[in-house]
């Protein structure tokens, strides 16, 4: 039985502030099989781990995040869901890989290449340059982006997964993963169907499905053998792919007996 890999989006971002350590420090501890976030570049060329291009949403601060130097995005709080600032402040790129390399070495790491919007030149090479000084292997690193020219740019022996938004999938999604080298593709949960997977499966294709937050969506996705889930409750799913488990042991061990 193909496993479903559980993917924490944005960390524990469900109960929990996104893409902040603690949200990655708990996702870890619980035991997720990855962990996903977005990296940025700040104006002074340091890798800044934040989904949004602004720092409006999740920070005491305004406009966008390549205008400020580290020094001053460290400024900022990190906002709750009132907007109340925290004590949390962005992350770098190198304060995530540390937590990873100190209790998560076993974790797989999704990182988004955040290129749709800004190009942020030097950004791959930037972080695997992070990677690289960290002393973290190569294999558990997945480079995804919806901006899928950037995935040229992510050195062999790294993995790459292309992103779709559900408006701009193709028909024929696979054309587009041997184009880029890509070994995953990461679907809408929208429009990911049971025959999709089994087209992807069938090229050796890895498949993801995101955002996926609904209980029967998660049942769905483990019932089509979908390689990641990624989802703000991660707990969730883990508990469902126990009980999935389970059921898969009793019906193995029942058909064992009547062979017997």
């Amino acid at each position: 039985m193909r496993k479903t890999n559980v993917s924490a989006h944005r960390g524990l971002s469900a109960g929990m502030l996104e893409n902040t350590r603690s949200a990655f420090a708990k996702a870890i501890s619980i035991g997720v099989d990855e962990i996903e976030f977005d990296v940025h570049l700040s104006k002074d060329g340091e890798v800044i781990v934040i989904h949004d291009e602004t720092l409006d949403r999740t920070t005491t601060g305004t406009g966008e995040v390549r205008n400020y130097t580290l020094d001053e995005l460290k400024k900022f709080r990190i906002k709750d869901e009132q907007g109340t600032p925290t004590l949390e402040t962005v992350p770098t790129l190198d304060e995530v890989l540390d937590l990873i390399k100190q209790g998560g070495t076993h974790v797989k790491v999704n990182i988004e290449l955040k290129t749709d919007v800004f190009q942020y030149e030097g950004l791959v090479k930037k972080v695997i340059q992070k990677i690289e000084g960290h002393q973290l292997p190569k294999e558990p690193f997945l480079f995804s982006s919806f901006h899928h020219d950037t995935l040229k740019e992510v050195p062999e022996g790294y993995q790459r997964g292309l992103l779709y938004y559900d408006h701009n999938q193709p028909n024929d999604p696979w054309i587009s993963a041997n184009q880029y080298g890509a070994t995953s593709i990461h679907f809408d949960q929208q429009t990911l169907t049971k025959d999709l997977v089994r087209e992807c499966h069938k090229r050796k294709l890895q498949v993801r499905a995101y955002t996926v937050n609904d209980e029967n969506v998660m049942k769905d996705c483990l019932d089509w053998g979908v390689d990641g889930i990624i989802t703000n409750f991660p707990e969730k799913v883990m508990e469902l792919r126990r009980a999935k488990n389970q059921d898969f042991d009793i019906i193995r061990l029942n058909g064992n007996d009547r062979d017997r």
